[in-house]
């Protein structure tokens, strides 16, 4: 009797030392929380949906230009100072963009989320869609962790 006893008891310690080692496995493969990293829109994905959009409304797709990327590129400091169009309007006041140009817009937006999310929020806004829908030849849109500008002209 004295037997049974210990051996149940020794089944019980060695089935408890089991649990015991499964429940620190468990703990240590538990993932720990991480914030996700902020990334840069991939602004070709976000010129990618802007041009199919414009194709479905019968208008051709933009051209990448490499006069307005350096306007954008110039553009992405100002706009964390300054989330507003004010540094774009100035330049066109003084005519200072060291170009020439028969039209040109600008379209800015928080770049938070995905890519398919600033493509919803300009089409979503009247101003904006006006922008992508107006028949511009070319175009240049850059991201950073904060901002996303979208330059749009006909020279």
């Amino acid at each position: 009797m004295k037997r049974k006893i210990l051996i149940y008891f020794s089944f019980g310690l060695v089935g408890l030392f089991i649990l015991f080692l499964i429940f620190l496995s468990a703990r240590e493969s538990t993932p720990q929380f991480k914030p996700p990293v902020p990334r840069i829109l991939n602004s070709k994905i976000i010129t990618g949906l802007i041009n199919d959009y414009r194709v479905k409304n019968g208008l051709r797709p933009l051209i990448e230009d490499e006069k307005l990327c350096n306007l954008a590129k110039d553009r992405l400091p100002e706009i964390k100072r300054d989330q507003s169009h004010a540094g774009f309007e100035l330049r066109v006041k003084n005519n200072s963009f060291g170009f020439t140009y028969d039209k040109l817009a600008e379209n800015l937006i928080s770049a938070r989320g995905l890519e398919i999310e600033v493509f919803r929020a300009w089409v979503d806004s009247e101003e904006h869609r006006e922008n992508i829908l107006t028949p511009f030849q070319f175009t240049c849109l850059k991201c950073d962790l904060a901002s996303c500008v979208q330059l749009f002209a006909n020279f």
